[in-house]
């Protein structure tokens, strides 16, 4: 069935000059198709799609209830609206027949042009939203290829340069370390630094941008077992071994993607261990709280703490408030916000300067 972004109304009728009459009031709406019988009616049905149906009720042959039961029958034409043609004499079965058949609604002749207008103009409307919903989802997924395809190229036309300005500062410390004089080795530790920085940076954006395009299929979670697991992994890793986390049990369960869940806890985790004065030994609380129909998770830390101007403005990307004093592309907290939010879910911190920060992040709760 072919689909084209202008509407069109399809009359099916037997007698040329009532078709013909409707034509004329409906022109102004969309395109206007007739046909003279029900079997012509499902010949074009199969190859075009239309907006709705006006269909007279009285044709020799295939009359229209018979029309409406095989339209109704197939499925590349079970949802058209269909609206009976009949005359005001009808009998009450004959009206309870073509409702049980799938007619939306009956035409009574005669009828005012206004009124015939108006109750087509529905289904012509509703039809025109559809194929902008349509159109709008298809350019989503065009978007999205795209920009899979950028991420692709990001990941590997520009970080192999990175790899290689590492590997050769790596190689020239090696063969040249003793004969550099120290300003020279710290031009070179400059240089791998700053590489450094920039691959975690893309790789920061990378797992930004695919957010928007991963499928999601959602599950129950155990916070438990799912959060202890990822300590386990974070402190063999990323974090200070030193950082203690605890959690406060029971945890509740909630819904959603447990990979991004995990990239959330990741960057949640990272900054409670990481946004803390030299002096001070990390310490994270992991908490939930019934909120009736959802979960908050609460990450509490004993960090440098935050103004509250800057509450919302963190969650942006490429926001950072410490400079280079503590290390951070400004993505991080933007993940985090960009994961709930597809989750269907809220994220929010409550800080002050000097005494931490307890960030907060809503899930669907989980059905026991």
């Amino acid at each position: 069935m072919s689909v084209s972004g202008k509407a069109k109304i399809l009359i099916v009728d037997d007698r040329p000059e009532k078709a013909f009459a409707i034509k004329s009031v409906l022109s102004i709406l969309a395109e206007v198709v007739i046909v003279s019988s029900g079997k012509e009616a499902l010949r074009t049905l199969l190859n075009t799609e239309y907006a709705v149906v006006l269909l007279d009720v009285n044709m020799p042959e295939m009359d229209g209830f018979e029309t409406a039961q095989m339209i109704r029958q197939r499925k590349v034409t079970s949802t058209i609206p269909i609206l009976f043609v009949t005359a005001m004499d009808s009998t009450g079965g004959e009206i309870e027949r073509g409702y049980s058949l799938g007619a939306v609604d009956y035409l009574f002749l005669p009828i005012s042009d206004s009124a015939l207008k108006s109750k087509v103009k529905v289904f012509v409307e509703l039809y025109n939203q559809r194929q902008a919903v349509q159109e709008a989802i298809e350019a989503v997924k065009e978007t999205n290829a795209q920009l899979e395809t950028f991420c692709h190229t990001v990941a590997h036309d520009l970080r192999a340069p990175l790899r290689s300005i590492q590997g050769f500062a790596t190689a020239l410390v090696e063969d040249c370390g003793p004969k550099l004089a120290p300003s020279e080795m710290d031009y070179v530790d400059r240089i791998s630094k700053s590489a450094q920085r920039m691959d975690v940076l893309i790789q920061d954006l990378l797992q930004y941008s695919r957010i928007n395009t991963l499928d999601l299929p959602f599950e129950k979670i155990d916070l438990e077992p799912f959060v202890q697991n990822l300590i386990s992994v974070l402190k063999e890793d990323v974090i200070d071994k030193q950082c203690k986390i605890e959690l406060k049990k029971p945890m509740l369960p909630i819904v959603g993607h447990r990979e991004t869940l995990c990239l959330v806890f990741n960057n949640l985790l990272t900054n409670a261990c990481k946004y803390v004065p030299e002096s001070v030994t990390p310490h994270v609380n992991i908490k939930t709280e019934d909120r009736g129909q959802s979960v908050r998770i609460w990450v509490q830390d004993n960090g440098i703490g935050i103004s509250k101007e800057y509450h919302e403005k963190i969650f942006r990307i490429f926001e950072r408030l410490h400079g280079s004093e503590y290390a951070g592309t400004g993505v991080g907290l933007a993940i985090v916000t960009k994961s709930i939010t597809r989750m269907g879910g809220r994220v929010g911190v409550e800080s002050e300067p000097d005494k931490g920060s307890r960030f907060w992040i809503e899930l669907p709760k989980a059905l026991n």
